[in-house]
């Protein structure tokens, strides 16, 4: 009786669709196959042999090693690398959220003075920016430079973020607010025990954001750290896949290992394992993303 239930509601699905719908289907199918298949040929490529130089990679791994990989994490710094990434996303997760919050609440306060001023302030950011130069300048004025601090602070609040906070924040039901103040309760708890208990789809939103930059940010760290213990992921694979550069590798026998694999092998396991990260965390925070920006964008 259930199963004869389900294959009706199927049925009567497949006759409510028509030609168009078949159309949109055949479009998302195509889009995903070209977006996904670069991601399958760097993967099919890490783990084919590196041993015939000429063979061509389609689909499927020509031949099959995991040398590239042991390659890869046998050199003792990309462990290093991968915590300092890890270290910067949360840390530039911290301050954006926590300094966007608490620029974005005075507009809540009906008495505050200086929304016009910081409306003012925030647009004109957006429309006008210093260049490259003052901002180094100023990072390095600030005392940031080559230290871990300029990968989580500067930037952490920007106008764009700002105003979606304050547009979700007002979409929130004001009678809580005022009985909290009735109560007896400050502004900034008010914030961090109401406000932003009830924005979670908001913070995993921008959240998801920050991380995903910080973590693919390699101009920032090549333009301001000099130490090499404080370099991210990115640079790692950016040596690799520009420079080339597997020279200094630490623990690993280069001349066996080159005679086992190619570089463009090693390459596309260092994709790979740069990616890996992003893509376990992704799916489990994707639902936040039409949830959080456009009840932040469309109500208030």
């Amino acid at each position: 009786m259930v199963s004869n239930l389900k294959k009706q509601r199927r049925r009567s699905r497949l006759d409510r669709l028509n030609w168009f719908d078949f159309l949109n289907y055949a479009i998302i199918g195509i889009l995903t196959f070209l977006f996904l298949y670069p991601v399958w040929l760097t993967f099919a490529i890490s783990l084919s042999d590196g041993t015939d130089p000429l063979a061509q990679v389609t689909f499927l791994p020509v031949g099959f090693n995991l040398e590239s990989y042991q390659f890869l994490f046998q050199d003792g710094r990309i462990f290093r690398y991968f915590a300092n990434s890890i270290g910067y996303s949360i840390g530039r997760v911290f301050f954006h959220l926590t300094l966007t919050a608490m620029m974005s609440y005075p507009f809540l306060i009906a008495d505050f003075k200086g929304k016009t001023f910081l409306n003012i302030y925030m647009l004109i950011t957006m429309f006008f920016g210093g260049g490259l130069i003052p901002y180094f300048f100023v990072v390095r004025a600030l005392g940031l430079v080559d230290s871990i601090w300029v990968m989580m602070i500067p930037g952490a609040v920007g106008a764009f973020t700002v105003i979606i906070f304050r547009t979700f924040f007002k979409s929130l039901p004001g009678e809580l607010m005022e009985s909290a103040y009735v109560d007896g309760a400050g502004h900034f708890r008010v914030l961090f025990q109401l406000v932003l208990p009830c924005s979670k789809a908001l913070l995993a939103t921008f959240g998801l954001f920050s991380v995903v930059g910080t973590w693919n940010d390699w101009f920032t760290p090549m333009l301001f750290l000099r130490t090499n213990d404080l370099m991210p992921i990115q640079i790692m694979l950016r040596r690799m896949l520009i420079l080339a550069d597997f020279r200094d590798a630490e623990n690993v026998d280069l001349q066996m290992m080159l005679t086992l694999v190619t570089s463009r092998t090693i390459r596309s396991a260092a994709v790979m394992a740069t990616i890996f990260p992003v893509l376990c965390v992704y799916p489990f925070l994707q639902k936040y993303f039409a949830k959080g920006v456009m009840i932040g964008s469309i109500k208030g």
